[in-house]
């Protein structure tokens, strides 16, 4: 591969982490700055919108192409094109609104479902502008992808927060208490448009690349995704339980591998039933708000958690760790089933790194 010339071995590297062991070290992602950077012929070129920032396959994909010849993946680092537009674009798929900004996009700013009176079946708007362009830009990615890069999945948001896109936050939880069969209907819905944007989408990549990643930089040569419910942190274990635990199970039934996107403190009254779901392979958590002793992946106070996780043989996943809180992590944890990204500031420290992370790794 053009921008990972140990491509093969970073396959079997993976393959151990899906199997909740370890080649000869954890899996580690280090990017940073490449020393020498490639030669290439690629223009960056600006939009005249918005819309075609996003949208517009050529513009997107001269941007990807420069920041691989600007950096370095180290381990298992990858270099992946995404049709991204935005954090749960399902829900505009199926009706919400959305609102375009230069770093991100805004989903479900007002609610259309304001009542559940002759409420409309959900479907996928297959006209809609975003769904066209999904399709075109993961198209044009995968096309080039043969020996040169990943094409990754769009994320495409968990079925109750796309929920929230659509009715609001305050009204759902309402919604559960007073009439929770429409809302189980309602995301009943959702999943099935969530089915069948997967399946076209994996189908466009699987024909040209054989596997795929997603937003959380793994690889799989198969169908896998991150699964969420962000929504969670306000409900009960018991609600959990009753209406989002039977959304995460038909979703996970439906790929060959998950993993769980576990986001804050409110969210771990939930880990055992998650944890007892057995298509979900894995956890990626994210412990909340930055600034805090907390927010720290190497916080004393979550290597409990880390312990009970990889105790029920899943993997754990760990994004964004401090280079310098490495060491910690791995002295007191299994390297496996274990996933990292870091970032350092040359190649040549993130070489370095790597071979620290060799030495650390234990079983």
């Amino acid at each position: 591969m053009l921008y990972k010339d140990d491509w093969e071995t970073v396959k079997k590297r993976f393959e151990a982490f899906w199997a909740c062991d370890m080649l000869d070290r954890c899996c580690i992602s280090v990017t940073a700055p490449r020393k020498v950077p490639l030669a290439t012929n690629t223009e960056l070129r600006a939009a005249h919108d918005l819309f075609g920032q996003w949208t517009d396959p050529e513009i997107a994909y001269g941007a990807y192409d420069f920041v691989f010849n600007l950096g370095h993946h180290g381990g298992e680092a990858l270099p992946i094109t995404s049709a991204y537009m935005g954090p749960g674009v399902v829900a505009a798929l199926v009706g919400a609104d959305y609102t375009l900004r230069a770093d991100t996009v805004w989903f479900g700013r007002e609610p259309v479902i304001h009542s559940w009176e002759n409420r409309q079946r959900l479907r996928l708007i297959e006209d809609h502008e975003l769904w066209k362009a999904l399709l075109r830009l993961t198209a044009y990615y995968s096309e080039r992808a043969p020996g040169r890069h990943l094409v990754g999945m769009t994320d495409l948001g968990g079925a109750f927060d796309i929920a929230v896109s659509l009715r609001g936050a305050q009204e759902l939880i309402f919604d559960l208490i007073d009439c929770p069969e429409e809302v189980e209907r309602l995301v009943g819905e959702i999943d099935e448009v969530w089915f069948r944007c997967f399946d076209e989408l994996y189908a466009i990549m699987a024909e040209r690349t054989g596997g795929m990643s997603a937003w959380i930089p793994l690889y799989l040569e198969g169908r896998w995704y991150p699964l969420q419910c962000d929504f969670c942190a306000n409900l009960s274990p018991r609600m959990f339980d009753n209406y989002v635990r039977p959304s995460l199970e038909r979703e996970a039934a439906r790929l060959v591998r998950a993993i769980y996107h576990l986001d804050g403190p409110d969210a771990l009254k939930f880990v055992d039933s998650i944890l007892d779901i057995d298509r979900i392979d894995g956890i990626q958590w994210v412990p909340g708000d930055t600034g805090v002793p907390e927010s720290s992946l190497a916080h004393d106070a979550w290597f409990p958690l880390y312990e009970k996780i990889q105790k029920k043989d899943k993997c754990l996943v760990l994004m964004d760790v401090k280079p310098e809180e490495i060491e910690k992590i791995l002295s007191r944890v299994s390297s496996k089933g274990l996933f990292i990204t870091t970032r350092c500031d040359s190649q040549d420290d993130a070489d370095e790194l790597i071979r620290r992370v060799g030495r650390w790794s234990r079983p």
